[in-house]
């Protein structure tokens, strides 16, 4: 037959259950050790940086409330001066390039649309001047918040859009006179039947 175990350490040995008693109370052993603490950053990292430290680096092209919170994520992770001076100017050089490609695919879109209008047969080819002026007229009326969307969006350069106000702008011509002899006109059976 087994023995019951004891239940508590009074019936052990005392010397044995002091033993037993720091045993059980000490954490046992991980295998995956967390990162210590990030140590504080020394006195010359942790000073604290405005939009105004920066603005020769950044010349006003980022908000300050924008720039001020990217300056105190960088302070919370002990970023020096020159390390921020240098991911700035990186993020600048970023957004330049990034501008820049953006600007070329806008200018090839831009150009395929000129080149539809260009081989479109109803406004297109030797007509096209013709019917850009046509396709003004229209916006003679638009406020200059309309016009300066349009500008802003490019949109005034679409083909839809400039056939849509085309086919406007051909409503607005100016009416003109017809010259000739006028035709014969029908008359009824009673204008006939009484002389008219």
């Amino acid at each position: 037959m087994i023995p019951e175990p004891a239940t508590s350490t009074e019936a052990l040995d005392p010397t044995t259950a002091s033993q037993v008693t720091s045993e059980t109370t000490t954490a046992p052993q991980t295998l995956i050790q967390a990162d210590p603490p990030l140590e504080p950053a020394s006195t010359a990292q942790n000073e604290i940086y405005t939009s105004v430290d920066f603005e020769d680096v950044v010349g006003g092209e980022i908000a300050p409330e924008a720039l001020d919170k990217y300056l105190t994520e960088s302070h919370q992770l002990g970023l020096t001066k020159d390390q921020i001076t240098k991911q700035l100017i990186k993020g600048r050089e970023l957004r330049d390039t990034i501008i820049e490609a953006q600007r070329t695919e806008y200018a090839k879109i831009i150009d395929n649309w000129h080149a539809e209008l260009t081989a479109d047969k109803e406004i297109g080819g030797d007509k096209l001047e013709q019917s850009f002026a046509i396709a003004r007229l229209p916006l003679k009326n638009a406020t200059p918040e309309f016009k300066e969307t349009l500008e802003r969006t490019g949109l005034q350069n679409h083909p839809e859009f400039v056939k849509l106000l085309y086919k406007l702008g051909l409503t607005m011509q100016p009416d003109t006179s017809v010259s000739g002899t006028p035709g014969r006109t029908e008359l009824s059976f009673a204008d006939r039947f009484y002389g008219k």
